[in-house]
């Protein structure tokens, strides 16, 4: 988050790596680069420094919504392509440019999931969302939520309407294009993956992506 560049500027250097959104999107980058060069290792044997910048590269320019690549990652496999699908969902810190629904949202989003398997197990608890030492307010959990949902809703809706305007697309190339331009994120998957472009498509499929 860009106010947390300002406090390390202003001298809190501790600012940057102790807050908790951004220890859990350092994590979750650290866990999806870690998964995907271990996957290019094991299954093509390349050399671990390559899979390693291979995977920094591409893993970071993806969920940060910054438009470039060093490879085609559509044919890493079956394992790989769920890591960066995944990602472009989750975006960046609140805060910052990024696209994607934001670790913070994912994050209470989790927490409100957990809170409510806890209450069917202990129904006359009382527990409040935390995030950090920070209580949550209930009314910003509900609206985290309604936003959850919402964009949910809009890629879902937005792979089926691309299913039809593109026949000869399947569920992978329909899908990646919906959250690839949702998030913001540029290259998809398959057909709209680093090695493909958007140049082709239809009128009606730009209109929709746009």
């Amino acid at each position: 988050p860009f106010l947390l560049y300002l406090r390390t500027l202003q001298g809190n250097f501790r600012a940057m790596f102790s807050d908790s959104q951004v220890q859990c999107f350092l994590s979750t980058v650290a866990l999806a680069v870690l998964m995907a060069a271990g996957w290019l290792w094991l299954e093509n044997g390349l050399v671990p420094i390559l899979v390693l910048r291979l995977a920094s590269f591409n893993i970071v320019s993806t969920i940060t919504g910054t438009g470039y690549a060093t490879s085609d990652f559509s044919p890493w496999g079956s394992f790989a392509l769920p890591i960066f699908f995944f990602i472009m969902f989750i975006g960046g810190c609140a805060g910052t440019t990024t696209g994607g629904l934001k670790v913070i949202r994912i994050a209470i989003m989790l927490k409100a999931l957990w809170r409510e398997l806890f209450l069917v197990v202990h129904p006359r608890a009382v527990r409040k969302l935390r995030l950090g030492a920070k209580v949550l307010d209930e009314t910003l959990v509900r609206n985290v939520a309604v936003f959850f949902f919402i964009y949910i809703i809009l890629f879902l809706t937005g792979a089926l309407v691309l299913l039809y305007l593109e026949p000869g697309w399947g569920l992978v190339d329909a899908m990646a294009a919906s959250i690839a331009c949702l998030s913001n994120v540029g290259p998809g998957l398959g057909a709209v993956g680093p090695g493909a472009s958007y140049a082709g498509l239809s009128s009606g499929t730009l209109s929709v992506l746009s």
